[in-house]
C-alpha cells in the first residue's frame, strides 16, 4: 500500500484497545479508543513559532508554534504544532492542523499561563492538556499529554469540551461533556454553542488512578453544581 504523503495523520498503531506496561513501568495506561486522529502537516506547510513557555513541574521547555497560512487568515486556532524540549535536548512534536487555542470561560482561572493547563490528575507527574480549536458544528480536540517517563505521550485526544476541574483528594478530576462547547471570541469571552437537556448525561470523568486514565460516567449532579456556585460566592463576598 502507498501512502500519500500530501495527506498524512497523526496515528498510533496498536494490537489491542489497551496500551499496557509491566508493573516496573512509570508509564500511564490507556485506552487507545479514546486516541482520535489529529491532521498533521503538509510537506510543503512553513510553521511560525508563536509562543514559548516552561513545563513548571519539569523545568522543560515547550515550542508552540502555527502554520503560516493560518496566522494570515486567523482560522485553525492560536497554534497547530507542540515541540517539547527535554532537558537532555530530545525533542518531541504533536500536530493538529486543524489548531489549538487559548483556553477560555471558566477554566482559564486554572492556568499558569495562556495556552495549556498543568495539572495533576493523580498520576506521578502532572499532565499537559490543550484545547482544540471549536469551529460552528463541532467542539475542539482535548489532548492530554503524559509526562511520565521517558518522552512526552498523548493519553487522550477526543472532540470534547472540558467544562469543569475538581478536587480528588491531593490531585484532581476533569469534568468533560461530549454535548457541550463553548467558544471564545477574541476578547476571552466564551458563549455556549450547544447543550445537552440533561447538564450530566454526555458527561465523562477523567483521572488516573494507580497509574491508568480512568474515563467513567460523572457521578456528579446540579446539586453539586449548585452546592459549590454558594461556596465561591461565600469566599468572594469575604473577601469583599
Amino acid at each position: 500500500m502507498i501512502l500519500n504523503l500530501n495527506i498524512c495523520f497523526f496515528m498510533i498503531s496498536i494490537v489491542s484497545n489497551f496500551i499496557t506496561r509491566d508493573n516496573k513501568s512509570n508509564l500511564v495506561k490507556y485506552n487507545t479508543t479514546y486516541i482520535g486522529s489529529m491532521r498533521s502537516y503538509e510537506p510543503e506547510d512553513e510553521s511560525i513559532m508563536v509562543n514559548v513557555a516552561t513545563i513548571d513541574s519539569k523545568n522543560e521547555i515547550i515550542k508552540l508554534f502555527q502554520d503560516s497560512d493560518s496566522l494570515k487568515t486567523r482560522e485553525g486556532g492560536d497554534f497547530s504544532r507542540i515541540k517539547i524540549i527535554k532537558k537532555n535536548g530530545n525533542q518531541f512534536n504533536f500536530d493538529n492542523i486543524d489548531g489549538w487555542e487559548k483556553a477560555y470561560g471558566p477554566i482559564s482561572k486554572y492556568l499558569t499561563n495562556d495556552y495549556f493547563l498543568e495539572i495533576n490528575i493523580g498520576g506521578t507527574e502532572p499532565v499537559l492538556i490543550f484545547f482544540g480549536y471549536t469551529y460552528q458544528s463541532q467542539p475542539g480536540w482535548l489532548t492530554i499529554i503524559s509526562l511520565q517517563g521517558p518522552k512526552p505521550e498523548i493519553i487522550f485526544n477526543q472532540e470534547v469540551s472540558l467544562i469543569k476541574i475538581v478536587k480528588n483528594g491531593k490531585s484532581h478530576k476533569l469534568i468533560i461533556d461530549y454535548d457541550f462547547w463553548e467558544r471564545g471570541d477574541d476578547n476571552g469571552a466564551s458563549t455556549r454553542l450547544r447543550a445537552s437537556a440533561d447538564a450530566y448525561k454526555s458527561c465523562r470523568e477523567i483521572y488516573i488512578e494507580n497509574n491508568e486514565l480512568k474515563v467513567v460516567p460523572c457521578t456528579r449532579t446540579l446539586a453539586d453544581d449548585k452546592r459549590e456556585e454558594l461556596e465561591e460566592n461565600k469566599k468572594t463576598n469575604q473577601v469583599k
